[in-house]
């Protein structure tokens, strides 16, 4: 394999669990759910490739795949030919359990795969056979209703959620995909039961306010709206749904200056998928699969944390399983930096930019890193680099600005602090860092500015930077007093 064939499987795993290829799928096999009486053949194992630094590969022979499916009356299984070896071990080992017809779980297994890899045909497929192999089961009409409100299939996904909640009621995510559907199609009455219904089964999550807000506004009564979409928020400050049309009910408030602050932060939150990323069958399909989308869905829970050992180990196995994703080996590098790891953490940069040599990021988090381990030098070299190349990333001018104040080279400091307070006037050490080497640099009335800026950025009397600029404002006092 040549290296531009190799980099183009690793960008194609870094971006997505498997590459997968929308095609016209033949439908036309024995889809019977009957119990076979002949063992099948032995399925076509995938074929998985180490790449040096990268992580490993698995390679599917997707005809073969097709023609087994094909003698065993299966459907087409989902049209992937490299992936993560888990994600084909599940795939491979739901087939194998499906053609014995044995139970619901290989037909389900295979939906569940085929849904994570977005192959909606496979999973519709598989996930009927599922259904008609176990009536009784909630899970699988609800996959099903998730599908079909994925591809905009409004009326099927309307009738498998509610078909799925008749056979579990405990499943409140249904609730919440059906309140946006039925907003969607302009019942606001049945989006509300639902809505409602969600909110009260979910209290610490916002989707439900969120919804109510949004039926509100459609009903015109935007106070009301304003009422829930504010409880949302206050629920998850940072959710760009709440916060979004918390700033349109403003809007029809009249409010401008409330709405264009909502509307104005909500363009800088990420956007995000609304259902996924709280859906506990969504996180069981991904455990499933075998996906390291699942492991990251286990890391998203502990970033705020601060448990820089669990995360780091489960960013190493998640870059066991994802080849060539350079940015989680470049997060990986911050966490054994927090952990004084520095050896593993230059070692996770020196593999990541064998991938991406010149991406600046990269040479930023070099940077912070040489400034840890206070190889000064070293650490502004690697910030030039950086911020050469995207001068707008506050990280390399805050690593410049420290390095070179703990030179004590304030001047030179001082250029590069005033840039970091420019990128990101909420820095309160920048703004500490910057007072400080003016007031070396006998600009006492500059720097007591900083000190004030630092005090107004922390609330609490207690935090370290408080204490410092309280200590240089009676300083800079003391001294003027002492010149007069």
């Amino acid at each position: 394999m040549n290296q531009q064939s190799k980099r183009q499987i690793m960008v194609r795993c870094a971006v997505c669990a498997a590459a997968v290829l929308v095609i016209p799928a033949c439908r036309d096999a024995d889809n019977s759910s009957s119990t076979r009486s002949i063992e099948p053949t032995r399925i076509p194992q995938p074929r998985v490739e180490s790449i040096e630094s990268c992580g490993r590969i698995a390679h599917l022979d997707l005809a073969a795949l097709q023609d087994w499916c094909r003698e065993n009356g299966l459907p087409p299984p989902p049209n992937v030919r490299e992936c993560e070896p888990g994600i084909a071990d599940a795939l491979t080992k739901g087939l194998a359990n499906a053609a014995k017809r044995q139970s619901d779980a290989g037909f389900g297994l295979v939906g569940q795969v085929s849904y994570v890899l977005q192959d909606f045909d496979a999973a519709r497929a598989y996930l009927t056979l599922a259904a008609e192999a176990n009536p009784r089961e909630g899970r699988w009409p609800y996959y099903l209703g998730a599908v079909a409100q994925d591809i905009g299939s409004t009326e099927v996904a309307i009738e498998q959620l509610e078909r799925a909640l008749k056979l579990n009621a405990d499943l409140a995510m249904a609730h919440a995909r059906l309140g946006q559907l039925f907003l969607d199609s302009g019942d606001l009455d049945a989006a509300w039961k639902h809505a409602e219904r969600y909110a009260r089964m979910m209290t610490r999550d916002s989707l439900g306010y969120v919804l109510l807000g949004r039926i509100m506004i459609e009903r015109a009564d935007a106070a009301e709206a304003v009422r829930y979409l504010e409880a949302a928020v206050d629920k998850s400050p940072s959710d760009f749904q709440a916060v979004h049309y918390l700033g349109k009910a403003y809007l029809k408030l009249g409010q401008m200056d409330e709405a264009q602050e909502r509307l104005q932060f909500a363009s800088t939150l990420p956007k995000g998928n609304w259902f996924n990323s709280r859906d506990p069958l969504w996180a069981e399909a991904l455990d499933a699969s075998g996906s390291s989308m699942g492991l990251v869905r286990q890391l998203e829970a502990i970033l705020a944390t601060r448990q820089w050992e669990d995360m780091a180990s489960l960013m190493e196995r998640i870059i066991e399983l994802r080849a060539g994703d350079f940015k989680m080996m470049a997060n990986l590098a911050d966490v054994y930096r927090k952990l004084g790891r520095y050896d593993d953490a230059h070692r996770m940069l020196d593999q990541a930019q064998r991938i991406e040599p010149t991406l600046s990021e990269l040479h930023s988090k070099r940077a912070a890193l040489f400034l840890a381990e206070q190889k000064y030098p070293e650490a502004l070299a690697a910030a030039d680099l950086a911020i050469a190349g995207a001068g707008s990333d506050v990280q390399p001018w805050s690593v410049r600005g420290r390095a070179l104040f703990i030179l004590k080279r304030y001047a030179e400091a001082e250029v590069a602090l005033r840039k970091v307070v420019e990128l990101n006037g909420a820095d309160a050490q920048g703004w500490h860092l910057l007072g400080v080497s003016l007031h070396a640099l006998g600009r006492a009335d500059e720097a007591a500015d900083c000190f004030h800026r630092v005090l107004s950025l922390i609330n609490s009397p207690d935090d370290p930077l408080v204490k410092s600029a309280t200590q240089n404002l009676a300083l800079i006092a003391a001294e003027s007093e002492k010149n007069q």
